[in-house]
């Protein structure tokens, strides 16, 4: 189950504003560097069941990538985020998978099918620890997403950076999209725990089922 501190520290977390920078040319494509930034009062929560597990979502709207600063990008582009956050966090043990998902979207994406590939990795008091491998192929919209299964060890971190090349933009070689809106996805999954009201709901059938069987 997400802990309390988990829930206040994604409740108060923010990924510090940006600037987007000139694309560097390599021979392979463009490189741009992104740091962006997001309010806290845009977070957004849900959860549900699904099965024998509890499912946690958070949505943080990200800003710095908007309709006044928009970038165009291309197959075999490389885009390299930063994302800064004023309060670590420890992403419990007792967590059987999360997953961080970085969106890169535009307000006219074209319906096309897309893929990346790249890694995450996170930092915790200016040193990297976990860093893992992304991938994600969708539709309008790129996403570099990474999953972890941490029910050894916490994870303890206050910086996120991304690094991935674009590998897939529908099926023309030379196909390019605006990207000009980005937010980062959280998900938790826990075992799923009966509330107590479940727990007295339950005994309490038990102890009607004890009754009928006595008479």
């Amino acid at each position: 189950m997400i802990t309390k501190q988990l829930h206040n520290f994604l409740l108060a977390v923010g990924i510090i504003a940006s600037s987007i920078g000139q694309a560097h040319a390599t021979t392979s494509g463009s490189t741009y560097d992104l740091t962006l930034t997001g309010d806290t009062n845009s977070v957004y929560t849900d959860s549900y069941l699904n099965g024998g597990d509890k499912i946690d979502l958070w949505y943080l709207n990200l800003s710095g990538l908007d309709n006044t600063n928009p970038i165009a990008v291309s197959i075999s582009d490389t885009i390299n985020v930063t994302v800064n956050f004023n309060h670590g966090a420890t992403i419990p043990s007792s967590l059987t998978r999360t997953s961080f998902s970085l969106w890169l979207s535009g307000s006219e994406f074209p319906v096309i099918d897309t893929g990346t590939s790249g890694t995450v990795t996170f930092f915790n008091n200016g040193l990297p620890g976990l860093s893992a491998t992304t991938g994600c192929s969708t539709s309008s919209s790129l996403v570099a997403c990474a999953d972890f299964y941490p029910p050894n060890n916490a994870i303890t971190f206050d910086k996120l950076m991304y690094t991935f090349t674009i590998t897939k933009l529908g099926t023309a070689p030379d196909q390019s999209v605006t990207l000009d809106g980005s937010n980062i996805v959280f998900q938790g999954i826990s075992p799923a725990v009966p509330e107590p009201d479940t727990y007295t709901m339950m005994f309490a059938g038990l102890g009607l089922l004890g009754w009928m069987v006595r008479r």
